[in-house]
Parts: structure tokens; C-alpha cells; sequence
């Protein structure tokens, strides 16, 4: 079976889960980029986004995976903007075929939890496994590697 670690990170903390979950299962990695990058002010970033998802327009991205259908498993990464993913992964998401797949996701987030974001996943990935998600607060408290190994445990 053929995996992929498919990530948005806007501050840095699911790219470092992201690399991690890669160097533990052999993954594949690809990071998702907006076509026009967020503020690095995170009080802009997020209003950025609020105003994305009210209008119901969000960003377009780089690129996908070309080689996607390859992938069995997809370990997917997002922090949480407003109680779900980040607006450059639902265009990601959207863009891509899940069927037959199985999807573990993973996401970061500054105190308010993984909220929608398993459920959120489940809906978007249609025609996908979708396991028990993965969150962590920030990068969590210094066990992030051992944390992460026991969930990969518990999800394969």
C-alpha cells in the first residue's frame, strides 16, 4: 500500500507533524500552497479566512498531487481555521478523487480543539475510510512523536 502526507500548514506546527508522520511510515509527502499566500499576522490570517468561508469563495491553490490516484492511504493535515480545516485544504479536498481510499487526518490548533474537523473530513472525502483523527494543541507538550506513533498504531 502506497501513502501520502497531503498538508496545508500556514505557521509551520502540521508541517513538523506532517515530516514526522512521513519519517515514521515511509509516506510520501506533498504540501499544500495557496495561489496567494495568507497574512503572516495570524489576527489577519484568520480574518482572511472568516471572510473566505462567509462569502463562500476561498483561494485557489498551486496544485494537487498529480500521481493522487496512486495513493491507498492519505495521512491529511490542516490546522483548524473557524472549527474546521483550513480554506486551502477544502480546495484540495474538493479537487480530488477519494474514493477507495483511506484517509487519517491530522490537524493543529490554538486551544478550541479539533471541533467539526473529523466530521468535516468524513463529508469532504467521499467514498473514503476515514479513521479517528489526530489532534494536538500547538505541538502539543513535548511528546509529539510518541503521541503520534501511538495513533498510528491505533488506526492501521
Amino acid at each position: 500500500m502506497k501513502s501520502l502526507v497531503l498538508f496545508y500548514s500556514w505557521h509551520g506546527n502540521a508541517k513538523k507533524i506532517a515530516n514526522i508522520i512521513a519519517k515514521l511510515t515511509g509516506a510520501d509527502i506533498f504540501e499544500i500552497e495557496p495561489q496567494e499566500a495568507y497574512s503572516d499576522s495570524y489576527a489577519i490570517c484568520i480574518a482572511q479566512a472568516g471572510y473566505e468561508l462567509k462569502i463562500g469563495s476561498k483561494r485557489d491553490i498551486k496544485c494537487v498531487p498529480e500521481n493522487f490516484a496512486d495513493y491507498d492511504v492519505v495521512y491529511l493535515g490542516s490546522p483548524i481555521w473557524w472549527g474546521s480545516l483550513a480554506c486551502p485544504m477544502f480546495v484540495a479536498v474538493d479537487k480530488l478523487d477519494w474514493t477507495g481510499k483511506k484517509v487519517c487526518p491530522f490537524c493543529t490548533h490554538g486551544g478550541g480543539g479539533e471541533a467539526r474537523f473529523p466530521a468535516d473530513v468524513k463529508k469532504l472525502c467521499q467514498g473514503a475510510e476515514v479513521t479517528a483523527s489526530f489532534q494536538v494543541k500547538l505541538l502539543g507538550d513535548g511528546s509529539l512523536e510518541a503521541d503520534l506513533k501511538e495513533w498510528l498504531q491505533k488506526i492501521s
